[in-house]
């Protein structure tokens, strides 16, 4: 399948997946392939340039600019995601950095931007019902302290919600990787020029911290919540920060 039927299946799927009057099950189902003929479409291109003895695709390194009030939760969020894609990421001034190819970083900015809308909805849903819990179990507290207890399950829960996207997303790519050495292969390869370029730019990289989860029902209702959630919705304009000076 040639690389421009690529787009036009994946932009029909994913348009699916963000009308209001498909049906959940089916704009999931929608979303979920198109995520899995994003990754398709790298390998194509990744085996092409090899055929045509062009040089394999610009790994790049991106700056996801998030809002400021709530993106330390984002980061932890978006994170997972982002290495279940097969970027390699850390964390600057609480920005969340990913490496990758061109084709790999354009894919994840938009689905970490569908993400967000949705794990904000899902979030607010959820949250509000925690609040009313919290108020019928304490209705000596006050306002703001119901509030304070609310924000911290809601921020357990976008972490859950990320890490729940993160494993539908690696399920996907584990299916493409047992389908063939071809596939296992260019992935491989890949990954090894991404890690190489990372491990160039920063040598003495540690691992992003442990998600400190207060928690554990929210983050287990956002996780639930995530494994649902639909990956896609082609309307929503990119927003990379740009290419890194390094």
């Amino acid at each position: 399948m040639a690389g421009r039927d690529y787009k036009k299946i994946i932009k029909g799927l994913l348009a699916k997946a963000g009308h209001p009057n498909t049906p959940r099950a089916e704009a999931e189902a929608a979303a979920a392939k198109a995520a899995e003929l994003m990754m398709r479409e790298g390998i194509d291109e990744s085996q092409v340039r090899q055929e045509e003895g062009r040089a394999p695709e610009e790994i790049e390194i991106f700056k996801l600019q998030l809002p400021g009030d709530h993106g330390t939760v984002l980061v932890k969020a978006f994170n997972p995601i982002a290495r279940a894609m097969g970027a390699e990421t850390i964390v600057i001034d609480s920005d969340l950095v990913m490496v990758g190819t061109v084709s790999l970083l354009n894919n994840l900015d938009m689905i970490l931007q569908v993400v967000e809308i949705q794990m904000y909805n899902s979030a607010n849903a959820a949250g509000e019902k925690y609040k009313d819990k919290l108020k019928a179990q304490h209705p000596t507290w006050s306002e703001n302290r119901v509030g304070d207890a609310t924000m911290s399950w809601v921020y357990d829960y976008f972490r859950g919600y990320g890490m729940g996207v993160a494993e539908k997303i690696r399920k996907k790519r584990q299916t493409i990787i047992d389908e063939s050495p071809s596939n296992a292969l260019v992935l491989r390869k890949d990954d090894i020029r991404i890690k190489e370029a990372f491990n160039k730019q920063w040598p003495s990289w540690s691992p992003l911290g442990g998600h400190s989860i207060s928690d554990h029902g929210a983050f287990g209702e956002g996780h639930a919540a995530g494994q649902r959630a639909d990956l896609g919705d082609g309307h929503v304009a990119g927003r990379m920060a740009g290419m890194l000076n390094g």
